[in-house]
């Protein structure tokens, strides 16, 4: 009777060890799957670094102002984007008597680029800030900062799955420039642009 007794409870550690050990290997592929869900996840919703390069055309005065510049920034899941930009001229003749360099950059945010479509519509818009640097015959002056407030919207073409280009047209809103009689209203107005699109 004692030897049943004693193999009875021996029987009974060797099975409670055994699901320990189940319970144990069960644990580690939940956690193998929860990571791996995560990871899945991550992947989907993962930041994809663009870098944008663009071209700017406008005729606020005699001269075609013609803007170059990029945006650098990240996409998120399909459905957000936030850059960096900066765009700038040489110098433009606005009138016989004056002539101006315009650079401005700021926070760009809008649609994101795709490259499950080959066309795709897009907006953005540019909140930031510039300066002018503006030239008379007498003397030269360089602007305070202004405030420059620019909505887009265009169409881009998808030439592979990384690469982009596309066209569009925005409203560039200046404010707070009024030098050597170049004030913001001259440089406010619509403007055509040009861009190549990387994503990295």
């Amino acid at each position: 009777m004692r030897l049943l007794t004693c193999v009875l409870l021996w029987t009974g550690l060797l099975s409670g060890s055994a699901f320990a050990d189940d319970d144990d290997k069960k644990s580690r592929n939940a956690r193998e799957d929860q990571a791996g869900s995560i990871s899945e996840g991550l992947a989907r919703g993962s930041l994809r670094p663009f870098l944008e390069l663009t071209t700017k055309q406008s005729n606020p005065g005699d001269d075609t102002l013609r803007l170059h510049g990029f945006r650098l920034g990240l996409s998120e899941g399909g459905e957000r984007q936030l850059a960096l930009a900066f765009y700038r001229s040489g110098s433009t003749r606005f009138d016989a008597g004056t002539s101006y360099e315009l650079s401005y950059g700021g926070v760009v945010f809008g649609d994101p680029p795709q490259g499950d479509r080959i066309t795709e519509g897009y907006f953005q818009m540019l909140v930031g800030t510039g300066q002018a640097k503006v030239e008379t015959a007498q003397e030269t002056r360089t602007s305070r900062l202004l405030f420059v407030l620019e909505p887009e919207i265009g169409i881009g073409v998808n030439i592979t799955p990384w690469m982009q280009i596309g066209a569009g047209v925005s409203y560039r809103y200046l404010n707070g420039l009024q030098v050597l009689g170049l004030g913001s209203e001259e440089l406010r107005g619509g403007t055509a642009n040009l861009h190549l699109l990387l994503q990295l």
